[in-house]
């Protein structure tokens, strides 16, 4: 069972002395959000076992996106989401073989008086999955499953089947191979209601009943040698069936066609910990559109490396081993690769932002565990600013531990309120941007 509860407020633009409506630009976001979850994990027998999850997470917001002094561009936004997860379990032999059914509901409610818009969409998909984890041999796994949702949006089913291939010659080194579809039904983001109005574009957006979904082809290669060092590349294929409207790409804007990770973890004396990531992000097609530019433009971005560090040290309490404190203190993205061309002003395109998503930063962590239960302090400071700043916690955008070496696919999973609890932790920093609002 968990639960948190997050208050958020970020502002962007100039004149932050001054109401929004009295600025040039102004983006200001001042957010409630409640996440919870309850999972039932039963052991029937050695070969078979079930869970059962309720998860929620509700999102109520109110906004500011305006420019030239505006007194009409507040608004409120309400996203609330449920989910109801299962799966069970079940040893055959060399076969473990796993089913599941989940059940979600998101609704998004957007509101702005003044401009008489309102807009209401819900949202259900039912999805169901199977997988098979079959040991081939001593060294070898083999991995097949798929999962087949019915979307709200959509008038007929959609099959992604995905596989692993995973060989580990010694205990201290896996390969994996694995190629994955999936797809994403048409709906409206909330934040596209809202990022071009900055610019003083105000849009209501309805999707065209006869819309598909978005499918996607992935495949990867990762080596891992336990416990120093893992890593993998990956490639993907996402391409829209018909061309852009604007610029004629039949590619998927801000998504890399390739990337890689690495991490590093060695333990020295004193219970010292020190890990180490990188993470490599190829070129992506990102549209600019004119305003601080003179004519639209489809920009083909330069490719990053960004690299994150920690040191960290666990401790055992009151002589007794369920009760320990974990310090931390790490820096990220300490390339400070950061978008070099970012668009100034009012005219500025506020929607033209892409990865890193922050500059280098710095935190320090305190962790306290009671009986297998963490909680987390933490204080983060930002070491400076340029451009935009983000709130969010030390261990929102990359993961600070190693992927999981036994998970060479998942099936089953989606983005669930628990997941994103476990991102989000139990606290959230406030920070203030620059001369920029923040990006979407």
């Amino acid at each position: 069972m968990g639960y948190a509860h997050v208050e958020e407020s970020r502002r962007g633009g100039n004149r932050f002395d001054l109401p929004p409506h009295s600025t040039d630009i102004t983006e200001a976001i001042d957010s409630t959000i409640d996440l919870g979850s309850v999972t039932w994990l039963h052991t029937v027998s050695s070969k078979l076992d079930y869970r059962l999850t309720a998860a929620f997470a509700t999102n109520d917001r109110d906004t500011y996106y305006g420019a030239g002094m505006d007194p009409n561009a507040y608004g409120s936004t309400s996203n609330p989401l449920f989910t109801l997860d299962s799966q069970v379990n079940s040893r055959l032999g060399k076969h473990y073989l796993s089913a599941g059914v989940q059940v979600q509901h998101d609704k998004l409610t957007d509101r702005q008086p003044v401009y008489d818009r309102q807009i209401e969409e819900t949202y259900t998909n039912l999805g169901l999955f199977v997988q098979d984890d079959w040991i081939l041999g001593e060294d070898w796994e083999l991995i097949i499953g798929s999962r087949w949702d019915d979307f709200s949006e959509i008038d007929s089913a959609i099959v992604s089947p995905r596989g692993a291939l995973r060989w580990s010659p010694r205990a201290d080194l896996t390969a994996r191979l694995s190629v994955a579809t999936g797809f994403r039904g048409p709906r409206v983001f909330d934040e596209d209601l809202h990022i071009t109005q900055v610019g003083g574009e105000g849009q209501v957006i309805h999707n065209d009943p006869n819309l598909e979904e978005e499918s996607s082809m992935s495949a990867s290669l990762d080596m891992e040698l336990t416990p120093t060092l893992a890593g993998g590349v990956g490639l993907l294929e996402a391409e829209r069936d018909e061309s852009d409207p604007d610029f004629g790409s039949v590619r998927y804007f801000r998504i890399p066609d390739r990337y890689g990770v690495l991490s590093i973890m060695a333990k020295i004396p004193w219970d010292v910990e020190l890990w180490a990531g990188f993470k490599v992000t190829g070129s992506m097609e990102v549209p600019h559109y004119a305003g601080y530019i003179d004519e639209d433009r489809l920009e083909a971005t330069e490719s990053f490396l960004t690299v994150d560090a920690r040191i960290a040290r666990s401790f055992v309490l009151f002589n007794e081993p369920t009760t320990r404190s974990r310090i931390a203190a790490g820096g990220r993205n300490l390339t400070d690769e950061y978008q070099q061309d970012l668009d100034q002003g009012r005219d500025r395109d506020a929607g033209y932002v892409y990865e890193p998503r922050v500059p280098r930063s710095w935190y320090v962590s305190l962790g306290l565990v009671f009986e297998e239960v963490p909680v987390l302090i933490l204080w983060r400071k930002q070491r400076r600013c340029r451009g935009t700043t983000y709130s969010s916690p030390a261990t929102r955008d990359q993961p600070e531990v190693p992927p999981d070496s036994k998970s060479s696919t998942k099936i089953g999973s989606a983005a669930t309120a628990s997941a994103l609890m476990q991102k989000l932790a139990v606290g959230s920093s406030i920070q203030r941007s620059c001369q920029t609002p923040p990006s979407r």
